[in-house]
């Protein structure tokens, strides 16, 4: 392959990683705020992790938070824990759908 074209082709791959919502099928909308919700839940992660004593066991369980909000429409959308701590209710969020 010449130079060039893996260059073009590096260019379009790195470009549409780095997207993120907008590359993919999203539509941005604007949203009001009327519900917010925390929800945590426990997740084992594959694989297997060396203590420091040497022995190998299983990987411990971790907490995932997940951070929500309700549109006056009903519909939950899913946000990033700054979105959720920046927002309040009855504010107006951008959020992806």
């Amino acid at each position: 392959m010449p130079i060039g074209r893996g260059i073009a082709s590096m260019s379009l791959l790195v470009a549409s990683g780095l997207g993120g919502c907008a590359s993919m099928a999203c539509e941005t909308s604007v949203i009001v705020v009327v519900k917010k919700d925390e929800r945590a839940r426990l997740e084992t992660p594959l694989g297997w992790h060396q203590t420091e004593s040497g022995r190998i066991e299983e990987a411990p369980m971790t907490t995932v938070r997940e951070y929500w909000v309700q549109a006056e429409d009903g519909g939950w959308h899913r946000v990033s824990s700054q979105q959720f701590d920046a927002v309040a209710t009855g504010d107006r969020l951008e959020v992806c759908r």
